[in-house]
């Protein structure tokens, strides 16, 4: 395709609204005035203020925070330049895109200034920029060897600062997918050597990281992000050349890609598990459909296309569709410890997402037994995000284990960060299980903290009228048990006897207290400080408790007498009265001393570990043994 059809093309998608163009061309217009901000749709590490860069200065580090260096040495800006050429037919933007080009490959051209990772980011911009270039014959004889000097010069870095840990991490495929997506569409710079290299690696990062139900093992869906999209990235460079990519890899995008839109909210926004920003991702899951060719979307989702893709792909697509797949309403890997459920696709649905599994990588955080929760398309519980990268307090506490929904015993998490990466701790997950109920789902959490087992119960009521956190704790002697909720923003806490009116017709209820209201930080993108609020709630037991927390239309929560004795032969019961439906809820103790032998709680029989009752008076409606 020539340049001029292929300009002509991306006309037609951006009139379609199929591929960003204002705003690409508005942040291009900044780049004419060395202008810099970093907040394309999927900067990694986004900046919120514009700073001056004239001369470039490729070691500056402007607000304090090193990724900004970081952001720049990575050129993905390019992108937006050529794009704003291709759409405007401006000559300015190509000869400004060339300029920052050869500024990097002569004046970035110090080793010691460079990181692996950004410099395999460097080349996947680099590689359509390049090609466009080509194309238009804008480049010299000498130009074109300073470039491929560079590449090369660049690649023998990456190999030479290998890291044991990169084939565990994203930067493992994210700098092996720069360095094929450059190979694909320039094979002539890049030596046979140098690919096989980067192919090994490559394939083995996808073996090694993705679990079989698609989950990235860093427990961060931001980053899950990346690595489907730098995936996606190498097949795009291949496609438009002809070469294949092993089918193996095929499928472990797809499935990245299947996991990545459980874990996207009703408002289309990515759940903020981790280092993670709440940005949409719909351009990946649209452009994902083209490349796999398999349904990726939902309803009603339309979606624009990914520019870095299509620029790598320089094919001629069609303007698409809305999406028509419907999400499976729950999802559960027992790998990565997540599970998700939803009532449907709309932008109101119900959603809520529970963790219990390892940490993962640095990017993961002190989450064990956390919970997310969206009623009515409302954030009513949320994970707080990311905000920096600089160690210091905000980092911290950020990735504490208070900042997010989770229960602290004895006032010592069970993880604990200890600098910007790394974490220590006592928590250990033991079990994960996940299923129906009724039309909603349970999910239950079972974890070691020091020596005492915590068991978290999270299900919704089958009428649909709220959500039910049963926590159940076994320690030997005295303790105390804290239970965190970080609340939406939209949300305003009132405290009320045993709870907190959240909003019209939303109640946070529970039988460990009254909560205290505190203000804690969220953080909704990086470079982004906000605040939201927070409820904390702290008791005293002996040896073993339970407790009920719910979310939702109920009226009052109850905990009944314990049945008979008392610390390990309990049995406790809850009731929990909404508008139109009386629940109860018992639990004993795992396992119960003799599973088959009744006991009584609030005038009604129960058998084994875990069961729930709908009730009108005395009389048991329904009744569901849930263990």
């Amino acid at each position: 395709m020539t340049e001029q059809a292929w300009a002509t093309h991306l006309k037609h998608l951006a009139t379609a609204e199929a591929l960003e163009g204002p705003a690409l061309i508005a942040r291009a217009e900044r780049l004419m005035q060395d202008d810099y901000r970093f907040d394309a749709p999927y900067a990694m590490e986004p900046t919120q203020t514009t700073v001056h860069l004239a001369p470039l200065d490729w070691r500056a580090v402007p607000n304090g925070d090193p990724e900004w260096r970081y952001m720049l040495q990575r050129q993905e800006y390019l992108l937006e330049l050529l794009g704003a050429g291709l759409l405007t037919d401006d000559p300015r933007f190509f000869a400004k895109m060339k300029a920052l080009l050869l500024s990097a490959v002569v004046a970035d051209a110090d080793p010691t200034n460079w990181r692996t990772l950004d410099i395999g980011l460097r080349l996947m911009a680099w590689a359509p920029v390049v090609a466009s270039l080509q194309r238009l014959a804008q480049l010299t004889v000498a130009e074109q060897v300073q470039i491929d000097q560079a590449v090369s010069a660049q690649i023998a870095f990456l190999m030479a600062h290998e890291r044991p840990t990169d084939g565990l991490s994203n930067w493992g495929i994210l700098i092996t997918s720069g360095v094929l997506a450059y190979a694909a569409r320039h094979p002539a710079s890049v030596s046979r050597a140098q690919q096989a290299w980067a192919a090994e690696r490559w394939q083995e990062g996808f073996a090694l990281q993705v679990t079989p139900a698609g989950s990235h093992w860093e427990q961060a869906p931001l980053y899950q992000l990346e690595v489907l999209r730098s995936g996606l990235a190498v097949v795009a460079a291949r496609q438009a050349t002809g070469a294949a990519t092993p089918p193996a890899v095929l499928h472990q995008l797809h499935q990245l890609a299947v996991a990545l839109s459980q874990a996207v909210l009703p408002s289309g926004q990515l759940l903020q598990q981790g280092d993670s920003d709440a940005i949409a991702v719909a351009s990946v899951l649209t452009t994902a459909e083209v490349l796999l060719g398999q349904p990726l979307r939902w309803a009603a989702v339309r979606g624009t296309y990914d520019w870095l893709l299509l620029a790598l792909a320089h094919s001629s697509w069609p303007v698409p569709e809305a999406g028509h797949l419907a999400r499976p309403r729950q999802f559960f890997d027992p790998i990565s410890g997540n599970a998700f459920w939803r009532s449907g696709d709309e932008a109101t649905a119900d959603f809520w997402h529970a963790a219990a599994g390892p940490v993962g990588s640095g990017h993961g955080h002190a989450n064990l037994g956390h919970i997310d929760l969206v009623i009515g398309g409302v954030p009513v519980l949320i994970d707080p995000g990311r905000g920096t990268y600089v160690d210091g307090p905000l980092r911290r506490t950020l990735k504490s284990a208070a900042a997010h929904n989770t229960l602290v015993l004895d006032d010592r998490p069970a993880i604990v960060p200890i600098d910007a990466w790394q974490v220590t701790g006592v928590g250990q997950p033991l079990a994960m299980t996940l299923q129906p109920l009724a039309q909603q789902a349970l999910v239950r959490m079972r974890y070691r903290d020091a020596d005492a087992v915590v068991t978290r119960t999270w299900l919704g009521l089958p009428d649909g009228s709220a959500y039910v956190l049963l926590d159940v704790v076994q320690a030997a002697g005295a303790h105390t048990a804290t239970r965190y909720f970080q609340l939406g923003s939209t949300l305003t806490p009132t405290v009320v006897p045993g709870g907190a009116q959240l909003g019209p017709g939303l109640m946070c209820l529970s039988s460990a207290g009254t909560p205290q209201v505190t203000i804690g930080p969220w953080a909704p993108a990086y470079n982004v400080q906000a605040t939201t609020h927070r409820l904390t709630l702290t008791h005293a037991f002996q040896d073993w408790d339970a407790q009920v927390t719910v979310f939702g239309a109920l009226d009052a929560v109850v905990k009944a007498p314990l049945a008979a004795g008392v610390g390990a032969a309990a049995t406790a019961g809850f009731t929990l009265h909404g508008p139109t439906h009386e629940w109860l809820l018992t639990v004993a103790p795992q396992p119960p001393a003799n599973l088959m032998a009744p006991t009584v709680v609030a005038g009604v029989p129960t058998i084994g570990e875990l069961n729930l009752f709908q009730r009108e008076g005395d009389r048991a409606l329904a009744h569901w043994r849930l263990a």
